[in-house]
């Protein structure tokens, strides 16, 4: 099945003392998901951007009518064991690869809409049922694989989530969620995009 999407944007940035700025914006992105059985999918999708950009897929109109860069944004397979292993379908999924975020928020105060994390990730289904006040309850588990390092440990993410819903009676449905993320070796991240002239680049080098 293809997917797929264009957008067009106009921003405008203005502030005193200082000339306004006119941005016109792009995004483009297509898909294809193919899921030969119910158990197994494959998802991959082209999106333009800058590639050194991990949160927009937006390209700006400048340089003279250059062309505009089309990168890998997501490229994962996913594995939802089920009749195959004698398991009920639906208890839970394995991903792996370059996907979206699929951990549970409200906002992207944690994790931009347009990040796409690499590693891999994995849901439970606990508990679903469609009356009753316990609705849902999933743990959902990241591990996710920042960078690369040839002389030091790898930075990496490690995190996890647990999220129900419940109703009572009328009400509206209720939803909580504990989450903790573990990152480690994050250094090496911070000294390769800091600024090199900064103090606190220097600083950290020292250490």
């Amino acid at each position: 099945k293809p997917f797929g999407d264009v957008r067009q944007r106009y921003e405008g940035f203005y502030a005193n003392d200082l000339n306004a700025r006119n941005r016109f914006r792009l995004r483009a992105r297509i898909g294809l998901n193919i899921n030969p059985t119910d158990e197994i999918g494959a998802t991959v999708r082209l999106a333009t951007g800058n590639s050194n950009d991990p949160i927009s897929s937006n390209q700006s109109y400048e340089q003279t009518f250059t062309e505009k860069s089309i990168n890998l944004n997501w490229a994962y397979l996913t594995l939802k064991p089920g009749k195959t292993f004698g398991l009920e379908p639906g208890w839970g999924s394995v991903t792996g690869g370059k996907f979206g975020v699929s951990a549970y928020r409200t906002s992207e105060l944690i994790f931009d809409d347009d990040l796409a994390p690499e590693g891999a990730t994995e849901t439970l289904n606990l508990v679903e049922h469609r009356e009753g006040i316990l609705r849902s309850l999933k743990l959902n588990g990241f591990q996710w694989v920042v960078d690369e390092v040839s002389n030091a440990g790898d930075p990496w993410m490690i995190g996890g989530q647990i999220v129900s819903q419940t109703v009572i009676a009328d009400w509206p449905s209720l939803t909580v969620a504990f989450a903790d993320y573990h990152y480690e070796d994050m250094n090496e991240v911070a000294q390769k995009y800091l600024n090199p002239s900064s103090s606190s680049y220097n600083k950290q080098l020292a250490t």
